[in-house]
C-alpha cells in the first residue's frame, strides 16, 4: 500500500499526512470591556456559534477569560480586564467544515479511505506556539515571553482565590463588615510578548445576604499560546 502525501518540519516530524486533523478559524472580531466590575475593572461578553469551539483571545490590558456558558449550539464568554477599558481581539476556532476559507483552491488531501478532506490550504489552522500551567501553590504565572509570529491566549483551567477579610465588627451597620477579594492570572497581550501577572481585584462589600467567613479557590491553571498571525 501507498505511504500517500506526507509534509515533515526541519526536524523530519510528519506535520501534515491523510490522517491530519485540526481546527480551523471560523470567526474573528474585536469587543470593548465597558460594563463596570467593583468600581475600577471592567468586563466584557461576546456570544458566539460553535459545534467544538476553541476561543483564543488577546488584550491591551491584563485580561482573564472568567467563564464560558454553553446554550445550544452558543457559547457566551465573559472577560474581565483589570482596568477601566480594554480591547479584547477574538479568533473562533472549530471543525474544518465550518471554516471560513479563502482564496484559490490549492493543496487538498483527503483521507483515502473515507474521502473526507483533512487538510485544505485555504483554511487557517489553529497553529499552538506555547503553553503556560502550573499550580498557585507556586505562585501565579509571571514575566514576559516572546514568541514568534502573534500571539493570542487559549484558557483552560482559570485558577482564581476568592476571600472575604473583616474590616469591623460582625452584624454591625452598613458598610457590611466584610470585604471581598478575588485574584486572577492575567496576561497582557502586546506585539510578540505575553506577560503574565496576578491582579487582585477592587474590594466590594460583601452581600448581607451570604456566608462569612468563606473563601474559595482554584489551584491549578493551564493555558496554550496560539500564532493568529495568519488567522
Amino acid at each position: 500500500m501507498a505511504v500517500g502525501f506526507r509534509a515533515r518540519n526541519a526536524a523530519n516530524a510528519i506535520q501534515i499526512d491523510q490522517t491530519y486533523r485540526n481546527l480551523a478559524l471560523r470567526a474573528k472580531g474585536t469587543l470593548q470591556a465597558t460594563t463596570p466590575w467593583q468600581n475600577t475593572w471592567r468586563i466584557a461578553t461576546v456570544t458566539l456559534g460553535g459545534n467544538a469551539p476553541v476561543i483564543a483571545w488577546r488584550c491591551n490590558n491584563p485580561c482573564a477569560m472568567v467563564g464560558a456558558t454553553r446554550s445550544g449550539n452558543n457559547t457566551t464568554y465573559t472577560f474581565m480586564v483589570a482596568a477601566t477599558s480594554g480591547t479584547i481581539e477574538w479568533w473562533l476556532f472549530d471543525e474544518p467544515i465550518y471554516g471560513a476559507v479563502s482564496g484559490r483552491v490549492g493543496l487538498r488531501i483527503r483521507n483515502p479511505t473515507t474521502g473526507v478532506t483533512v487538510f485544505d490550504s485555504r483554511q487557517r489552522y489553529m497553529r499552538i506556539i506555547g503553553s503556560v500551567n502550573g499550580n498557585l501553590t507556586n505562585g501565579f504565572p509571571s514575566g514576559t515571553t516572546t514568541y514568534s509570529g502573534s500571539p493570542a491566549i487559549v484558557s483552560g483551567n482559570m485558577a482564581y482565590f476568592y476571600q472575604s477579610q473583616v474590616v469591623g465588627a460582625p452584624g454591625g451597620p452598613p458598610p457590611y463588615p466584610w470585604i471581598d477579594f478575588v485574584t486572577y492570572p492575567m496576561a497582557v497581550v502586546a506585539g510578540q510578548q505575553v506577560t503574565w501577572s496576578g491582579q487582585m481585584s477592587p474590594a466590594a462589600d460583601h452581600p448581607a445576604s451570604q456566608p462569612f467567613n468563606n473563601s474559595s479557590r482554584q489551584d491549578a491553571y493551564n493555558y496554550l499560546v496560539v500564532d493568529v498571525a495568519n488567522s
